[in-house]
């Protein structure tokens, strides 16, 4: 049987160098080790849509008691944070509509995906103690930003010519789907009440479970499909 391996430039190739695959499975990640996990936003209806992800800043009534005082006042006050946040939710929206209508056209929210979110802010809970009664010290503004610099982080093809971002944009679409949902500013306040602390402790790319270079694969294994295409059907006893 020829060798096939993974090379540095994310390309499968065999022993003479021919590329067999652009990169592994389309995504680069590992078959092995990706988990049942839920993208939240898709199966939601609008008004549980609203409730979870976004922030009334234009009710007079709005007084949340997740955020700090001078954190509310800085999104009522400062537009072009207001404005970030508007962003945030119409991203979420916009993901919610291309999942359910390019990707997962039966409904099912559950997916099988690299690293598991759910386990890592539980585990960030655990480690530091958070206690879900009092407000959380992060700032919305932190929270977007961070969610950006960690889809920006995950480098799945090198390169920076047209077709490599392309190809970077289309194997990390999914995952990318799924941080944006899980970390939403409202959810990190809200729902986790995550300290900068916890928070900054959660990196999911640290977890990534992409294949190593020079790790030699099995023909069976290179017919593994992207991650982003296998529908999970069994219930994440996690989530």
């Amino acid at each position: 049987m020829e060798d096939i391996m993974v090379k540095y430039d994310a390309t499968v190739r065999n022993s003479l160098g021919d590329v067999i695959q652009f990169f592994y499975g389309e995504d680069g990640m590992d078959a092995v080790w990706i988990e049942s996990q839920k993208l939240d936003a898709l199966k939601t209806e609008k008004t549980e849509f609203n409730k979870v992800f976004r922030c009334e800043l234009d009710d007079e009534k709005w007084n949340p008691n997740y955020m700090l005082p001078e954190h509310v006042e800085d999104l009522e006050t400062i537009r072009e944070f207001g404005n970030v946040f508007d962003i945030e939710v119409q991203k979420l929206e916009a993901d919610r509509f291309q999942v359910g209508t390019e990707i997962a056209t039966n409904g099912d929210n559950s997916w099988l995906m690299p690293v598991n979110l759910k386990r890592l802010i539980w585990n960030a809970h655990e480690t530091f103690k958070v206690d879900l009664r009092r407000p959380s010290d992060m700032h919305l503004m932190e929270i977007v930003e961070a969610v950006d610099k960690l889809q920006e982080r995950r480098k799945v093809v090198p390169g920076d010519d047209a077709m490599s971002m392309e190809a970077q944009k289309n194997a990390t679409l999914f995952f990318n789907f799924l941080l944006r949902s899980a970390f939403a500013s409202k959810r990190v306040l809200n729902e986790y009440r995550l300290t900068r602390e916890a928070f900054d402790w959660i990196d999911p790319i640290s977890f990534s479970t992409a294949l190593s270079p020079n790790l030699s694969i099995s023909t069976g294994r290179l017919g593994a499909t992207s991650t982003s295409h296998i529908p999970n059907h069994h219930r994440d006893p996690i989530s």
